[in-house]
Order: structure tokens, then sequence, then C-alpha cells
């Protein structure tokens, strides 16, 4: 019994590492598209580059927080 529900706990845990690794895989993936983005639509011209920095940064994270890619 105790070498079954070990099997079954490894298979299982097998099965999450899967899933983590698919999820970081899709993350990475989308970043560059994520960033070009925020690059290309969202940066005022006109800001210093400090300014520039700080909108990227506020957008980034707005961005991950509405996919929920910081949990």
């Amino acid at each position: 019994m105790i070498k079954e529900f070990q099997r079954l706990k490894a298979d299982e845990n097998d099965r999450l590492k899967l899933d983590w690794n698919l999820q970081r895989t899709l993350a990475k993936v989308n970043y560059v598209i994520h960033t070009d983005a925020i690059k290309a639509n969202l940066l005022p011209t006109e800001l210093t580059k400090t300014q520039i920095s700080l909108v990227y940064a506020n957008k980034a994270d707005i961005l991950n927080m509405a996919l929920g890619q910081n949990s």
C-alpha cells in the first residue's frame, strides 16, 4: 500500500512539473510580445528616459497582473 501511494504521488508530481513548465514557457514566449506592445503603444515619446522607465515598469506591472503572470 505504501509503495502504491508513493508511486501515485510521484505520478502527480510529474504532472504538476509538466504543467508548471508549460506555464513558464508560455510566459517566456509572451514576454517579448508584451514588452514590444508596451514600447510601441503605451510610451509617450515626449518623456525623459527616467520617466519612460517608470511608465514602462508601471504598464508592465499592470499587464502582468491582468494576465495573471505574477502569481
